[in-house]
């Protein structure tokens, strides 16, 4: 584009077309998915940093309810939050994934461990362990990933996708953190059944592959929309250790956030039935 053409550029142009060169863009269309599907959704919320000890920043929170209440007295049956903890990362470079060992699948499955809270059920939960264990992204697809590598990306510059995890991973504890009832003499049947579920995405607009190695001993890479990684992080303040974090692509949000609603009806439903055990 020559310097005369680029004079004739309105302000307005121009602000876009840099806001279209940074990840703005990205969150702001992801945002506008999330409100097209009704979910609740604000930007730029913020978190505690317990290793840091100050307040951070990351690129959405979102969240999907079910509940309902007794028509005569509005008591409250049963109520699951699913929420979700989003950051956003733009690439013109492909981010691939590395498959885990198929005879680890257990592994893609959410259980306890996650950043759930449950109330007002009895312990066990016949209906909700299975339940919460084997509707997540990692049980569908049958495969979960252990590691991410940015494509073509120069050695000199850094990762984009761990700091991305790590914040998620913190962001889903203070969120989980807010939403937990206190329980009195660790009483459940005091309370109307209560789910609160924590998912930690992580949005990429881009292309998205994922890397295994065929029985062959050949290497293949296939697109993928969305997958499941296991991964690790602690430290000093964030001791659980493990998490279980999706990746979507920004172009198949839509189709993600019907299965994540799909999946909170599938929760609710296992909710109601351990309530009334």
């Amino acid at each position: 584009m020559s310097k005369k053409e680029e004079k004739k550029k309105s302000l307005e142009q121009k602000v876009i077309e840099d806001l279209q060169s940074t990840g703005f863009a990205s969150e702001m269309h992801s945002i506008k998915t999330f409100i097209s599907k009704d979910w609740n959704v604000s930007g730029s919320p913020s978190y505690f940093d317990l290793d840091e000890n100050k307040t951070r920043e990351f690129d959405l929170i979102a969240h999907h309810t079910i509940y309902e209440d007794e028509p005569e007295s509005k008591k409250r049956i049963a109520q699951t939050f699913f929420q979700i903890v989003g950051e956003v990362k733009k690439s013109k470079n492909p981010w691939v994934v590395f498959k885990a060992n198929p005879k680890n699948i257990w592994k893609a499955q959410e259980g306890w461990n996650g950043l759930i809270f449950c109330d007002g059920v009895s312990p066990g939960a016949k209906a909700l362990t299975p339940a919460m264990m084997t509707t997540g992204l990692g049980s569908r697809l049958n495969w979960y990933a252990y590691g991410i590598h940015e494509a073509f990306k120069n050695p000199d510059q850094p990762s984009k996708w761990y700091s991305a995890l790590v914040k998620l991973c913190k962001a889903g504890e203070d969120k989980l953190k807010a939403n937990s009832r206190k329980r009195e003499n660790s009483v459940y049947e005091k309370s109307s059944p209560y789910l609160f579920f924590v998912k930690p995405v992580l949005i990429l607009d881009g292309i998205l592959m994922a890397a295994s190695i065929s029985e062959t001993g050949d290497m293949e890479v296939e697109k993928v929309d969305g997958a499941t990684i296991d991964f690790d992080f602690s430290s000093k303040a964030y001791t659980r250790g493990n998490y279980k974090i999706d990746i979507v692509c920004l172009e198949k949000l839509d189709i993600y956030l019907d299965f994540c609603e799909k999946r909170n009806a599938q929760l609710y439903q296992a909710l109601k039935e351990d309530a009334s055990c």
